[in-house]
C-alpha cells in the first residue's frame, strides 16, 4: 500500500475497511473527545461545535469522540451535544476579523496590555 496523500484518503480507506486507517482515526477521535470533555469540565457548555480542517472524516471518528468525552467528563454535568458544522473560508475570515477588531478595541480601551 502507498502512504495516504491526505486526510481525505485516510477517511476513504477507513470507510473501505482499512484497519490501520480506521484505528488512526479512532485514536484521533478519542483524543479529540478527551480534549472536548476536559474543556467542558471547566466551562460547562450545553453544546460543542466541531468544524475546520478534518471535518470531512468526523463521521468515522464520532463514536470515538463521544467515548473520549464520556471518559473524562464530570458525571454531574448534563450531556454535551456535539454539533458538526462545516464552515467556509469566508466564515473563518469573518470570525478572525471579529477577534481582531475586539482585540484592537480592548487595547484602545486599556483593558488589555
Amino acid at each position: 500500500m502507498t502512504t495516504p496523500s491526505g486526510l481525505d484518503e485516510v477517511g476513504f480507506r477507513a470507510r473501505l475497511g482499512d484497519p490501520v486507517a480506521a484505528q488512526a482515526l479512532r485514536s484521533a477521535g478519542h483524543a479529540i473527545g478527551v480534549v472536548i470533555g476536559t474543556i467542558c469540565n471547566f466551562t460547562g457548555p450545553g453544546s460543542v461545535i466541531l468544524s475546520g480542517e478534518g471535518i470531512e472524516v468526523v463521521d468515522v471518528m464520532m463514536e470515538s469522540i463521544e467515548r473520549g468525552i464520556t471518559s473524562v467528563i464530570h458525571p454531574a454535568l448534563p450531556p454535551v451535544s456535539v454539533i458538526v458544522t462545516p464552515l467556509s473560508f469566508t466564515d473563518w475570515a469573518r470570525g478572525a476579523a471579529i477577534v481582531a477588531i475586539a482585540h484592537h478595541l480592548d487595547l484602545r480601551s486599556g483593558l488589555v496590555a
